[in-house]
């Protein structure tokens, strides 16, 4: 794009010095040298206004570009973002169900240490408590893969790092 716009900025320069030098013929009265920058300043011109007209055209369709771009790029930062707090959502639940599960398992052991509940009993409260860690612990390695990796982490908040 620089380069149109110095092309451009170098055939203004021609008009404008076609145009001095078609001053200086008229008033020196060469009419041939009168024809002559006239025809240049003329071709300078078109040139010019060609320029002007693809640079601009080459402008718009870059604006565009970038703001189709910068479009795509925020809602890309917004869908991470709701990705990340989904998922910190999710292991909030996950830590306070792990933690009901391990008070449910002491509870349960005390019942069966009282005698008011079976060995059967213990071990379905393990097996919820083993399912809740295994849910977090998947939900962290899921939360790595799709999150943390090193091209998402510009955008993440500080805490999550």
């Amino acid at each position: 794009m620089e380069d149109y716009v110095n092309a451009w900025d170098e055939l203004k320069f021609g008009q404008s010095s076609a145009s001095t030098d078609l001053q200086t013929a008229k008033r020196d009265g060469d009419m041939e040298n009168y024809a002559y920058y006239s025809q240049e300043k003329a071709v300078y011109k078109a040139a010019s206004s060609m320029y002007k007209k693809m640079y601009d055209s080459m402008k718009k369709a870059s604006d565009k570009s970038l703001r189709t771009m910068t479009r795509q790029l925020t809602v890309a930062a917004q869908s991470l973002m709701m990705t990340y707090e989904t998922l910190s959502l999710q292991k909030d639940t996950l830590t306070k169900q792990v933690e009901v599960y391990e008070k449910a398992l002491n509870l349960e052991k005390t019942k069966q240490a009282a005698g008011m509940s079976t060995a059967a009993d213990v071990l379905e409260k393990e097996n919820q408590l083993l399912s809740a860690r295994s849910s977090l612990s998947s939900l962290d390695e899921n939360a790595k893969t799709r999150i943390l990796r090193p091209e998402c982490l510009p955008i993440l908040p500080d805490a999550v790092r």
